[in-house]
């Protein structure tokens, strides 16, 4: 019973510590979009907020990562939200996996303006509204980009994200 407890805790660690590394992985995914995307004058006033629906690990990654940095004059703030109904204005809205449903998303679309950068996990939902969408292949983090929606939201994204990207739509 003992070896049974003892390896079921260093599975949780392990599970834990492999879900952090992939967490710091988004993280610095989502820092480098806003070095590699443009979005509309109208927003580059005040803060740069990056919003984030759940997944308290990534909130504590985005906040190692982007601490004291800025995108060009706007300080970078990381806002979190329980539910996708508290959500409020910010440049990039990052929705974790139980967030990421279709019926979610749609509540996320109508609740944004329309230059924020929709970031989801997993569904295919960068073929239903997400600008992003994190996903994994061949056990490596990747990111489709759905340029259609990027170019409804007067997003111009550079040409070494467009290389790094699944271009989904």
């Amino acid at each position: 019973m003992k070896k049974l407890i003892v390896t079921l805790i260093i599975f949780g660690a392990f599970v834990t510590t492999v879900n952090a590394q992939a967490e710091k992985y988004k993280a610095l995914f989502i820092y480098n979009f806003t070095k590699h995307i443009e979005w509309p004058a109208s927003q580059k006033t005040g803060d740069f907020v990056v919003g984030v629906v759940g997944q308290n690990i990534l909130v504590d990654k985005l906040i190692e990562v982007t601490n004291n940095k800025k995108v060009g004059n706007q300080n970078i703030v990381i806002q979190t939200y329980k539910s996708v109904n508290e959500i409020t204005n910010c440049n990039i809205v990052v929705l974790g996996a139980n967030n990421s449903t279709p019926k979610k998303l749609a509540l996320v679309l109508q609740k944004i303006n329309s230059s924020t950068l929709v970031v989801s996990n997993g569904n295919n939902s960068a073929t239903k509204g997400a600008t992003i969408n994190f996903t994994i292949q061949n056990s490596k983090l990747k990111f489709e980009l759905n340029n259609a929606d990027a170019t409804k939201r007067q997003l111009k994204i550079s040409t070494y994200l467009h290389n790094l990207a699944v271009i989904v739509g």
